[in-house]
């Protein structure tokens, strides 16, 4: 009897720990999403990722830290427990202003980044080895 307990016991505080153990920041950003603006600048970059994957992954990284940055600066001091709602912590968090402007700037960082990623490529097409002659419009 008590190995049953204990085998149904462990799934369940495993699944508990894994959806409710991110750090408050997370959270916070779990419950106030960024803009679709934000999201489709985020997509627009990882669809780049299988090009150019070592300067991708360093966007993410700085990403996933401007992200918590968000959280700290628009919501400073709060940290929800592992139990509050997605609906408690907006509006424990308010201050829906700053989270607007936030994503304002991320869209607008993500934007410069993806600017930075294309002009990285290589040329669409292969540059002549001579030049070619110059055309002069004037009748002979």
């Amino acid at each position: 009897m008590k190995n049953l307990f204990h085998g149904r016991l462990l799934p369940l505080v495993l699944a508990l720990c894994l959806s409710g153990c991110g750090s408050p920041e997370d959270r916070i950003n779990a419950a106030i999403p960024v803009d679709a603006e934000v999201v489709t600048a985020h997509e627009a970059i990882a669809a780049m990722a299988g090009d150019q994957s070592d300067a991708v992954g360093k966007i993410e990284e700085e990403y996933r830290a401007r992200l918590k940055v968000r959280a700290l600066t628009c919501a400073p001091g709060y940290a929800p427990s592992m139990f509050t709602s997605k609906g408690m912590i907006r509006v424990a968090a308010g201050n829906a202003s700053c989270f607007a402007d936030a994503d304002k700037v991320l869209a607008k960082w993500l934007a410069l980044r993806r600017i930075g990623l294309m002009l990285a490529l290589p040329a669409l097409r292969e540059l002549p080895k001579t030049p070619p002659a110059l055309l002069s419009g004037k009748a002979s």
